[in-house]
């Protein structure tokens, strides 16, 4: 009878312990999320199968696109539908430029790329194309998780190729980055779980632990390359502004640097001011190359009033994520970025 009793009581305490872990694994999933502690989901594995990255050869990139991509299952993080002949997130284009033709290069990380879309018709560039009827090209040059310098080699080495009659830079939060952000050594140093990896992908408060102290060997996968870091210097938003502008200088295009704010479940926000003062950091550096800037928040700002204030601005303009654009959001953002070059012809 005590024996029953005894492991009746084990029971109890073990089923309160289960309950009591999952409640606070909850509190914690909540904390993580709303403070925007957790890294980044993507994961750029050149090595796994079917990535549709690559590592390149130049020490500033670390890692681009693959030409000539395809994969109809593609999970949106990892891998997309389809990759262009010159490794761009964009329909086929020719390298030389069509006569009379207006071309306007993007550069940017995910969010220009178009993390989490799969139709590519309702990324950012190809829903500003088709607002023009004037045979207007707009065209994707954004690499997940690339920092400014890392953009603007891009520019140098790719994009001008391509003639751009002008240049948009996007700008987000991890561009003080002195690195792309997932330009870490090829590969997962060890077989994880299917599970893990979902785990990682899903729980935000999993990532943090999982990437602070090195679970299944996160935290040694997440950390960046040494030569990428030491290829692309130690002041690389400044670094990136002035090659922009020598570039620009050098080969006639319109530059644009298009700040992208951080969306919380009851603000939209730029990130970095400057001390004491409502000028950010981005701002003053670009003031200082005499390169134009836009803030995006102001669009989404006078957007959300017009919806009547209250809405959620994470869940209403992002996947969920704080920073990503929803299908939505890149349309609101197209409509903006037009109106705003089109002023500056």
């Amino acid at each position: 009878m005590g024996s029953a009793r005894s492991g009746r009581g084990l029971v109890s305490l073990l089923a309160s312990l289960t309950v009591a872990a999952v409640i606070a694994a909850g509190v914690a999933e909540v904390v993580v999320r709303v403070t925007g502690r957790a890294p980044d989901v993507k994961l750029i594995d050149v090595e796994q199968e079917g990535s549709v990255y690559r590592r390149s050869t130049n020490p500033i990139l670390g890692f681009e696109l693959k030409p000539n991509y395809r994969d109809d299952n593609a999970d949106l993080v990892t891998s997309y539908p389809s990759t262009n002949a010159h490794g761009q997130r964009d329909v086929e284009r020719t390298l030389e430029k069509p006569a009379g033709v207006r071309r306007i290069a993007v550069l940017g990380a995910s969010v220009v790329e178009g993390f989490g879309i799969r139709d590519l018709d309702r990324t950012i560039t190809r829903q500003l194309e088709a607002m023009y009827d004037d045979g207007t090209e707009v065209l994707n040059f954004g690499v997940s998780a690339y920092c400014t310098r890392a953009k603007v080699e891009l520019l140098r080495v790719k994009a001008l190729a391509f003639d751009p009659d002008e240049v948009v830079l996007f700008f987000t939060q991890n561009d003080f980055n002195n690195f792309n952000h997932e330009a870490f050594a090829l590969g997962s140093p060890v077989d994880r779980p299917a599970v893990v990896d979902r785990l990682y992908t899903a729980s935000h408060a999993f990532r943090f632990l999982a990437t602070r102290l090195n679970w299944f060997y996160f935290g040694a996968q997440v950390d960046p390359v040494a030569w990428n870091r030491e290829a692309i210097g130690d002041n690389n938003v400044a670094e990136g502004f002035a090659l922009l502008r020598e570039l620009a200088r050098e080969h006639g295009f319109r530059p644009l640097v298009v700040i992208w704010p951080r969306f919380t479940d009851t603000d939209i926000v730029d990130t970095n001011p400057m001390p004491g003062s409502a000028e950010l950091i981005v701002e003053r550096l670009a003031a200082a190359e005499g390169l134009p800037t836009v803030r995006m928040s102001d669009t989404f700002l006078q957007h959300r009033a017009a919806l009547g204030g209250d809405v959620n601005p994470r869940l209403t303009y992002t996947l969920g994520d704080h920073i990503h654009p929803n299908e939505n959001a890149c349309w609101i953002t197209a409509v903006a970025l037009k109106q705003e070059l089109d002023v500056r012809r």
